[in-house]
């Protein structure tokens, strides 16, 4: 799988190389169209420059994702049926966060596949390198009478990716320099991985500790990674 990691991301580079030759030499044909600068901002939060408003794309992808879990309490209370004056009360909390971002950068060759002027198709297809982050925590505390215990969780997982992006593009002209976009991703990555989490349980007895538990985890690990994305949205603006 290495070796499979290793070739992807030589072709990319190689690809990449390609399309930036082939960019200097469309530069100086005045025929060419200019520049143009794209932002998304419906299903997606990303900026994309083209060094030539129908070829070469280079862009910035970015998600984000955050989420607390307000501390919930609870209180229970038990009485034997038979001996009603044996009454057990107890109480447990909890609460919860996770937090996960995710970058892509990406260099596209955009195809152009009709020459209408009214509403424009185009493919686009290049190499992309990723990185991906998310941790989560949680943490509880139970409570019997003099026995409490407590409980905490993290979780984190970071990855690293290479691969290919295919973009299915739509362009809707609203004048000389604005167009609409709509966009439909495919992307293929070959992600290196590592997962780490740590666990640790601590019980005591009278509020003196009575027992504890520490658990850590590390590995690293490869896989392939596809992906289809929702529909985004965004405009270009071409100067």
């Amino acid at each position: 799988m290495k070796l499979l990691g290793m070739l992807l991301l030589s072709l990319s580079s190689l690809y990449t190389i390609l399309i930036a030759q082939q960019t200097d030499s469309l530069k100086t044909d005045p025929i060419q169209p200019t520049n143009a600068f794209q932002v998304n901002v419906i299903n997606e939060t990303a900026v994309y420059y083209y060094l030539n408003s129908s070829s070469l794309r280079l862009g910035f992808s970015f998600s984000w994702n955050y989420s607390n879990t307000n501390p919930s309490n609870g209180k229970y209370q038990y009485t034997d049926a038979i001996n009603t004056s044996n009454t057990t009360s107890q109480s447990s909390s909890s609460s919860s966060n996770s937090n996960y971002y995710s970058a892509i950068i990406s260099a596209l060759y955009m195809f152009p596949l009709n020459t209408s002027n009214q509403l424009q198709f185009k493919l686009g297809i290049g190499p992309t390198l990723t990185f991906n982050h998310n941790r989560s925590n949680s943490g509880s505390t139970y409570l019997n009478d003099s026995i409490r215990s407590e409980s905490s969780d993290t979780y984190t997982n970071n990855s690293y990716g290479i691969g290919v992006l295919i973009c299915c593009q739509v362009l809707v002209p609203l004048n000389s320099s604005l167009q609409l976009t709509a966009e439909y991703n495919l992307l293929g990555n070959y992600l290196w991985q590592n997962n780490e989490s740590n666990s640790n349980y601590s019980s005591f007895l009278n509020n003196k500790l009575s027992s504890s538990n520490i658990s850590q985890q590390n590995n690293d690990s490869q896989a392939w990674q596809f992906s289809l994305n929702r529909i985004t949205f965004g405009i270009k603006y071409v100067f």
